[in-house]
């Protein structure tokens, strides 16, 4: 499992990065994005290419800067009360930057997000900003799209078979499944090649597969690439 790891950057780089980016082009919208624990650190990579996204389409981008963890870790562990106290700070951080969509890149993360109305529901002083917080929930493919980020730029790639599996907490609670493909499909050179099983788990499944490695190298190799696709990049979410 530490083969695969992305180094993590220094703190002094992290702390570095500003917390508020201006759009290029013509400004199309106010965006607020969720930055995430493990995103922010092991992903963090993937955190800037999304802000330069987001600002490449339009997006003046703002970290707010007391947002926490999701709290799915606590909530899935049953430590509930934490996860709602996490679920309040995190609106109220959200609340302060008065963005038009919270932006999410994480499928895990933003399936707990997307449920905060949820967490709160018996909490009369919160539900309704639950609720104001969820409905502006979007994954960074799903923006992309909504701004014809794949009509307003040219996007190309070297000639090469794409093929794409879907992320089980984005395709099935956050339900963004068409827009990672209009994308690939919009990239010159790549010819996309929809896999089987795509909407199938990869077998990961977090903390399973460090205890079920076995069981979770063989559900993973299952649902593998046919042999006649042929693709040169799998991409995931």
């Amino acid at each position: 499992m530490e083969k695969v790891l992305p180094e993590v950057p220094k703190r002094s780089e992290m702390k570095q990065r500003p917390r508020q980016f201006e759009h290029e082009e013509e400004k199309k919208a106010t965006v607020a994005l969720f930055a995430g624990c493990l995103m922010d650190t092991m992903f963090f990579d993937t955190n800037n290419a999304t802000i330069k996204l987001l600002r490449k389409a339009g997006c003046d981008v703002v970290i707010p800067e007391n947002q926490l963890c999701c709290g799915a870790l606590h909530g899935h562990n049953g430590e509930l009360e934490k996860s709602k106290e996490m679920a309040r700070r995190n609106i109220e951080a959200f609340e302060a930057v008065e963005a038009d969509y919270i932006i999410t890149n994480a499928g895990g993360g933003s399936a707990f997000l997307i449920e905060y109305d949820h967490l709160l529901k018996n909490e009369p002083d919160w539900v309704e900003r639950a609720k104001h917080f969820v409905a502006k929930l979007k994954d960074i493919s799903a923006i992309l799209v909504d701004l014809d980020f794949q009509r307003t730029y040219r996007l190309r790639l070297p000639k090469q078979i794409v093929t794409y599996q879907d992320s089980c907490h984005l395709r099935n609670v956050m339900k963004t499944f068409d827009e990672p493909r209009v994308l690939l499909n919009a990239i010159e050179g790549a010819h996309f090649v929809e896999m089987e099983g795509a909407d199938t788990c990869c077998g990961s499944a977090g903390d399973y597969g460090h205890a079920n490695s076995r069981s979770q190298n063989g559900e993973s190799r299952r649902y593998a690439c046919p042999d006649d696709c042929n693709c040169q990049s799998r991409l995931s979410s």
